[in-house]
């Protein structure tokens, strides 16, 4: 099960056996903190940050801050000061949500996309606001909370995606590209099309099982063929 930061800090000793293996054969290339959109800047958050930041010295830690307050000057000098890396979130511009800001990632760059599905993020948000009012309900509650990421990018949206993180990317000595918009395979299918951009490559290799479901990936597709007796068990 998902560790809130509280637990984290209760058995960080724990978790840091757990992640030693990785960090000693250099397979760590951080950990994402993730926040939602209803963590603001005030003096709570960042005290809550920076005893992450504290509990976890020596691994490079990705913060995913989505409300408008964490991009002010004085909000930069802040994380500056405790070192902590920001990533680009691209998601809905609903109200306190920020847009893809891609010229926040320092020298890695973490990019995550969780689509712009702003009709079903507002719903979803609607019905969380219902169940935490709830004398019963929780933020757990909403049983369509992954519709807000029911989303698939279009060409032109991936050309202002590649295009942006090209900019920023000249300054990066590393990149990490994360697909949120999961429902359906959509993240599947619109990563291997920054693939394919990203990495300038004329073709990608592709399941057929996914050409199946996308066949606008036909044209960028070095086909591979999955056996359908194929199974992970």
């Amino acid at each position: 099960g998902q560790h809130r930061s509280h637990d984290l800090a209760g058995d960080r000793s724990v978790v840091r056996d757990f992640l030693r293996p990785f960090m000693e054969r250099k397979k760590l290339g951080g950990i994402l903190v993730q926040f939602s959109e209803y963590f603001t800047d005030i003096s709570a958050s960042r005290d809550r940050m920076s005893s992450i930041a504290d509990q976890f010295g020596g691994v490079r830690l990705f913060f995913e801050l989505r409300h408008t307050s964490w991009y002010t000057p004085e909000a930069a000098d802040f994380l500056r000061g405790r070192g902590i890396s920001v990533i680009a979130v691209d998601q809905p511009t609903l109200e306190g949500m920020i847009g893809f800001t891609p010229e926040i990632v320092g020298d890695v760059g973490y990019f995550r996309f969780h689509g712009r599905n702003e009709r079903m993020w507002e719903v979803s948000r609607r019905a969380l606001a219902k169940n935490k009012s709830s004398a019963a309900g929780s933020a757990k509650d909403d049983p369509g909370r992954n519709d807000r990421y029911n989303y698939l990018y279009e060409s032109s949206e991936l050309d202002e995606i590649e295009g942006k993180i090209r900019r920023v990317g000249e300054h990066c000595k590393r990149i990490y590209v994360v697909m949120n918009n999961h429902p359906m395979g959509k993240a599947v299918a619109n990563a291997l099309e920054l693939v394919k951009r990203l990495k300038n490559q004329e073709k990608v290799k592709i399941p057929d099982t996914v050409i199946r479901y996308f066949p606008e990936l036909e044209g960028i597709a070095e086909k591979v063929r999955v056996d359908p007796e194929d199974t992970l068990f």
